[in-house]
């Protein structure tokens, strides 16, 4: 009478096999994941960026004083009231965005109060380093102020 010994386990051709299946899952999620990944981290940088320029356009108002916003192109900073403050790791100002906006009590506006009015926009877009096609544009409206993340 013979007798069979069978271990159980998997050989290791069964282990290479999953091995490449999942290298090969691995590879496919990644493009789509890593594009989200860097999507999300400039749309949030707008967003802060947004809000740090609506804060001060909301100052301007509350302390009917002059607020000044400077962005530096193809730079990771900007300054606000003389304060540096930095985007996220990964994202710059692109070498188009330079400029200054300026905010005048007590109505908030872009214009002093002498000034005339006018259609005044002043866009910054802000670039993913890692993708220079991952973008996102803040811009002010002139008179009024109001800042829209496209």
């Amino acid at each position: 009478m013979i007798t069979s010994h069978r271990t159980s386990g998997f050989t290791l051709l069964e282990m290479l096999v999953v091995m490449a299946i999942m290298a090969v899952l691995t590879a496919i999620v990644w493009g789509p994941t890593n594009r989200y990944l860097v999507q999300t981290k400039v749309k949030e940088a707008a967003q802060q960026f947004a809000s740090d320029v609506q804060s001060q356009h909301f100052e301007a108002k509350r302390l009917n004083t002059t607020r000044t916003i400077e962005v530096t192109a193809s730079s990771r900073t900007y300054k606000i009231s003389n304060v540096n403050y930095r985007l996220p790791d990964g994202v710059v100002f692109s070498s188009s965005s330079t400029g200054t906006v300026t905010f005048h009590g007590p109505y908030g506006t872009t214009l002093p109060t002498s000034g005339t009015a006018g259609p005044n926009l002043q866009s910054f877009t802000l670039v993913s380093s890692q993708n220079a096609s991952v973008t996102r544009t803040v811009t002010v409206v002139g008179l009024i102020g109001k800042v829209i993340v496209k």
